[in-house]
């Protein structure tokens, strides 16, 4: 039995990413709240509160495009900052129910985007999501979360009947 779910790639926009979250950056095409001869500044890109928070530094090397099992944090939104603008591919995914310990995240319900490595990406609470998978050697961002978030409010579950996600890449 082929257990491998085959599933294209597809650029982030803010339109296909908003089930998941917000994508910001000028990039998008959002208005500076702020400029002038100096600088422009985008401000209110959303509405997320953090008590106290954590920012970490994540590198990744390229591995394989390919994956059995997805991440969430149902307290905690995760925002996601490139910091050396290479692109990478990222699964995300809408939980079944957003307050369920148990839900598992679905194989064929994944989306996997092009991250262009410029755009900030923010998860809201509860999303099925991937490390980056770098297209280039490897991929460096920050990730903002809740403080003690890894410890208090990670659900890492494997797809069923040993299912793997596999990115089909256009031609």
């Amino acid at each position: 039995m082929n257990n491998i779910i085959r599933i294209p790639i597809k650029d982030v926009t803010v339109s296909n990413f908003e089930p998941y979250g917000w994508v910001a950056g000028p990039q998008t095409g959002w208005t500076p709240s702020e400029e002038n001869e100096i600088y422009k500044c985008w401000t209110t890109v959303s509405d997320i509160h953090f008590d106290s928070s954590d920012i970490r530094i994540y590198e990744f090397p390229k591995r394989p495009f390919t994956f059995d099992w997805m991440e969430r944090h149902l307290n905690t939104y995760e925002v996601l900052i490139p910091y050396d603008g290479n692109p990478s591919i990222i699964g995300i995914a809408k939980p079944r129910n957003s307050e369920d310990k148990e839900d598992m995240p679905i194989a064929s319900e994944v989306d996997l985007f092009f991250w262009n490595g410029k755009d900030i990406l923010i998860l809201n609470k509860g999303i099925w999501h991937t490390a980056p998978f770098p297209i280039t050697p490897k991929i460096t961002y920050f990730v903002v979360i809740e403080k003690g978030t890894p410890t208090m409010d990670m659900i890492q579950k494997k797809f069923k009947n040993g299912e793997k996600v596999e990115a089909i890449f256009p031609v």
